[in-house]
Formats: C-alpha cells, sequence, structure tokens
C-alpha cells in the first residue's frame, strides 16, 4: 500500500511543495522535509602567544640578548628556522612533500580535495602546503627625542605560512595555519559539519553529508542533541596538542590563548527533492530582497537601529547554479540558499563581541557583578554564541515565513482594510497605508526601535513626533490592536506585532516602494 508522502513524491516537487496549513515553513511543508538541524558551520579560531604579541615584550627580549630594535631578524631567525626544520621533519615522517602555493588563485581545498581522494579518509596528516601571505609582525622606530628610547610598533608585512591539513578521528578535515615570523599567531580551520559528522559516526547514527550539508539522517533528533553538546574544554584540549606539534618552539613561551575570529552557524531545513528545495529558496531570494528593511535586520540581531549601523548594512544576491541572499549589518550577515536538497539559513560573525549577554564583569574595585556585556572572545563563549546566533537565524526565518505564505495576507486582506466593531459596538476604521497618516504609522513601527521592548504608547509618540496628542496615540494603539496588528503583553501596556501585523507591513511597504512610486514617476508618466 503506497503512503501519502510516497505518491507525493510521484507526483513531482510541486506536489511537495503545496503548503499544508500553519505559519513557520516546517509546518507548512511538513510532507516535503525530511529533517531540521542547527550546527556550526566554518569556525576560524586564533591561537596567540600574550608573551609575543605585546611589543613591549618583544623590545625587552631583544634588549636582554644585547639587540636593537631594528634587529628583529636576529631574534626571529632561529625561530623561522625551527618552524621550517619541524615541518620537513613531519613531512619526512608521513613521506610527503611540502608543496608551494605561488598564486593565491590556486585554492587550497581543492588540491586537499585531490589528495585525499588519492589518499582515503584515514586519519592522520594529509599534506603540507607553503606559501607567502600577509602577516601582522613588528618593526623598529627610532626615537623621537633624546629623553625617548628606540620603540617597537606592530605593522603589516609578509612571511612564509605552513599550512598542517589534518584529518582527525574528533575534528573531521581541519588546518593549523602556522607563521614563521614573530608574534606567529596561529589560525586553526574548523567545520562544524565535519566534527557533527565524527560524532554521528561514533554514536552509530548513519548519515549522508554531501556538500557540507546533511541530506539524510536516520536520527535527526539526536544528531541535534551531539550538536548542541558541544564539549569546549575537550576542544581546547585538542588544539593545544596540534599547536604543540606544529609549532615546538612556542613550548618556552607557555600555551596559546585561543579565540574565536570568525563564526558560522547553519539552519538546515532538508528536503526530500532538490527541485523543491531550489524553488523555495528562489521565491524567498526574490521576496526577501524586495521587503526587507535596515530595521528589521536591527531586529533579527536584537538590536536597535543606530547611524554607524545603518551605513554598514546592505544585502547581496547570487543567482546561477546557487540562489543566495546575504544581508549584512555592522559586521554581522544573514544568508539564506540552497545546496542541494538542503535550504540553509547561516549567521556569520567577524566580531563576536558585537553580541551582549548577562555574565560577570570586573570592574575597577575588584569586585565582580552581574550585568549585560558582550561577548568575549575566547574559545569558551561558544556555547552562549551559538544561542545568540541560533536565535537570529530563527528571527530570520519567521521573516522569511510571513513573506513567503501569501494565504495569510489573502484571508486576513478584509480585516485589515474594512471597519471593524469592538465588544461594545463602537467602529474602528480600517488602514489604507496609501493615506499619509497611516503610512506614517506603518513606517514608525517597522524601523525596528520598538520591535524588541516592544510599544507603549511613549515610545510610538515619540517615533511619530509630538504633532500627536496622547488620546490620539491610544486610539492608534487600540485601532491597531482591534485588527489583530497588535497584542498587548500581559499586565503591562507594550504591545508587541502580530504575525498578522509583520505581514501586512511588509506587504505595504513592499507595493509602495516597488510599485506605486515607479509608476507614479514622472519619466514613467511622461513615457506613458
Amino acid at each position: 500500500m503506497q503512503t501519502n508522502d510516497e505518491s507525493l513524491a510521484d507526483q513531482g516537487p510541486r506536489a511537495l511543495m503545496m503548503p499544508s496549513p500553519g505559519r513557520a515553513i516546517e509546518e507548512r511543508y511538513a510532507r516535503a522535509i525530511t529533517g531540521r538541524l542547527m550546527c556550526y558551520d566554518r569556525l576560524l579560531l586564533y591561537g596567540t602567544l600574550q608573551r609575543l604579541h605585546n611589543p613591549a615584550t618583544v623590545a625587552g627580549m631583544l634588549r636582554d640578548r644585547g639587540l636593537t630594535v631594528f634587529e628583529m631578524k636576529k631574534l626571529c631567525a632561529p625561530w623561522s628556522a625551527a618552524i621550517r626544520s619541524n615541518a620537513l621533519r613531519m613531512a619526512k615522517e608521513h613521506e610527503q612533500s611540502i608543496r608551494f602555493v605561488v598564486s593565491c588563485r590556486e585554492r587550497k581545498e581543492d588540491i586537499v580535495k585531490a589528495i585525499l581522494s588519492e589518499r582515503g579518509a584515514q586519519p592522520g596528516l594529509v599534506c603540507i602546503l607553503s606559501a607567502i601571505e600577509n602577516c601582522t609582525t613588528f618593526a623598529g622606530r627610532k626615537a623621537g627625542g633624546p629623553h625617548q628610547l628606540d620603540w617597537i610598533k606592530a605593522v603589516s608585512g609578509r612571511c612564509t605560512h605552513y599550512y598542517f591539513y589534518f584529518l582527525d578521528e574528533d575534528l573531521g578535515l581541519f588546518h593549523v595555519r602556522v607563521p614563521t615570523w614573530f608574534p606567529s599567531r596561529l589560525q586553526f580551520c574548523l567545520n562544524g559539519h565535519q566534527l557533527l559528522a565524527c560524532r554521528l559516526r561514533r554514536a552509530g547514527i548513519d548519515f549522508t553529508l554531501e556538500a557540507n550539508a546533511f541530506t539524510r539522517v536516520d536520527d535527526w533528533p539526536a544528531a541535534q542533541a551531539l550538536s548542541d553538546d558541544l564539549d569546549v574544554r575537550v576542544l581546547e584540549n585538542t588544539l593545544h596538542r596540534y599547536a604543540a606539534r606544529c609549532c615546538p618552539p612556542a613550548r618556552p613561551h607557555g600555551r596559546y590563548y585561543l579565540s574565536v575570529a570568525q563564526a558560522e552557524l547553519a539552519l538546515d531545513l532538508a528536503f526530500k527533492d532538490a527541485a523543491a528545495a531550489q524553488e523555495l529558496t528562489e521565491n524567498l531570494c526574490r521576496q526577501s530582497m524586495l521587503t526587507t528593511r535596515i530595521g528589521q535586520m536591527a531586529r533579527w540581531f536584537g538590536k536597535k537601529l543606530s547611524a554607524e549601523a545603518e551605513a554598514t548594512a546592505g544585502f547581496r544576491t547570487v543567482s546561477y547554479d546557487i540562489w543566495c541572499v546575504r544581508h549584512y549589518y555592522s559586521g554581522q550577515s544573514l544568508k539564506l540558499y540552497n545546496k542541494g536538497s538542503v535550504m540553509r539559513v547561516e549567521c556569520a560573525s567577524c566580531d563576536i563581541t558585537f553580541y551582549r549577554h548577562h555574565r560577570e564583569v570586573a570592574q575597577r574595585d575588584g569586585t565582580t557583578r552581574s550585568k549585560t556585556a558582550p561577548l568575549k572572545k575566547q574559545l569558551f563563549s561558544l556555547g552562549d554564541l551559538r544561542k545568540l546566533m541560533g536565535t537570529a537565524c530563527e528571527r530570520f526565518l519567521k521573516h522569511l515565513s510571513v513573506l513567503e505564505d501569501p494565504v495569510p495576507a489573502r484571508h486576513n486582506l478584509d480585516q485589515i482594510t474594512r471597519p471593524v466593531r469592538d465588544h461594545k459596538n463602537r467602529s474602528w476604521r480600517g488602514l489604507n497605508f496609501f493615506h499619509a497618516g497611516d503610512l506614517q504609522l506603518a513606517l514608525a513601527l517597522d524601523d525596528g526601535s520598538g520591535s524588541i521592548r516592544g510599544w507603549t504608547a511613549r515610545r510610538l509618540r515619540t517615533a511619530l513626533g509630538a504633532q500627536y496628542s496622547g488620546a490620539q496615540i491610544s486610539r492608534m494603539l487600540r485601532r491597531l490592536r482591534e485588527h489583530g496588528l497588535l497584542k498587548r503583553t500581559a499586565k503591562t501596556f507594550t504591545y508587541h506585532l502580530t504575525v498578522l501585523g509583520q505581514s501586512a507591513l511588509s506587504a505595504a511597504l513592499k507595493l509602495r516602494d516597488h510599485l506605486i512610486i515607479p509608476l507614479f514617476h514622472p519619466a514613467a508618466a511622461a513615457a506613458a
């Protein structure tokens, strides 16, 4: 006997794309989606020797050896020779040769992929690559006066870097980049999907990993639980072990301080059919380009809109083999794209101090107090960072759910535009977003300033201007409530936009900005 899912699959991707009742994308396309998974994707970590990172400390090391600040080469030469000899020794032990990458156009990932296809997937050293790349180093500066000493300044330079690619039983495929010049900051590049794949193998859960995306997992909830249970202490010890292996001369200077340079968190929806995922992603990308506003981006990240952040906001699109739209805001980004049968919402951060959370903060008098503070860049912030970035992904996905589904807009159009009566039989007129007053109200509600804390009469009056009285603001809030666009938080005078309210505002602003105004443009009127 054929099941409903099998019969739908026989009818092709469009049958799977028929939405079922519900608001979220996962609910509407439950018959087409096989699983949902959120995990880290790309993690770029820095290893810093705090003793060598300070220019004053390096200047002291030069003075102890009887060298001037302009003789940095004599101090770094033994360090560079030790790293080079260690790389040659490791290559000889594994019967490999160090390959020099001449051009930046030659992708190291393609080289490693070709080596893995011949070598196999057994754990160990995969290859060693070398390249001359930019780095941060030190340079001597002449004293400015008779009473000032020569000093050292951090500058940008170039030196040889060694890339050690490993296939680890716990981390999967990753690499360690080792510069041959001070301050010798290491770089670890990990992949969260590779790490989760190793844990799934140990747990005996079968899966299919294609193009860095899980297209099939026998037990999706168990996979999500393994992804959530990241032991940062074990990860730290593993990275320290590889740091000591790849950079032996750093041992006398203490352990490396591990920090998060970049992080990517992926929220994947796996579909039964690749065509269904591509069609849905294409529709979402098109509508997201037209309707997303900067205030909404701030709301996704839990921030208030500022002039500095507004100057760095925008979006980019790619529409050839893979449909992709990327919204970036103040050094952060949210991206939507498809990878085969997987639709992915990805949050990326180049500066995790952008996020704030409650933690213990040391005061100047030596005491500590719990307050809201920026996230630290240390490795142990990965747990809190995952929650904050995951919340941003969920908000973005909720926004996409409102954009994608045209059904609520059709069913609730009369509710928004026609007059309604309250329990006392009083009439409240409908909304007309082409009217100047209603349009000003829509723009005020959509700017994102009150979306996190909610709207009160005082905040709405501040956003609209002093020309409205308190009574007028109260009637506006009551009118929006009666039409189902706002909901009141229990036991407070704070209001939040409902799903219907978000959908109505997005549709009204899209219609006004991309259809009505262009048609009434003088050039368009003259052409007509």
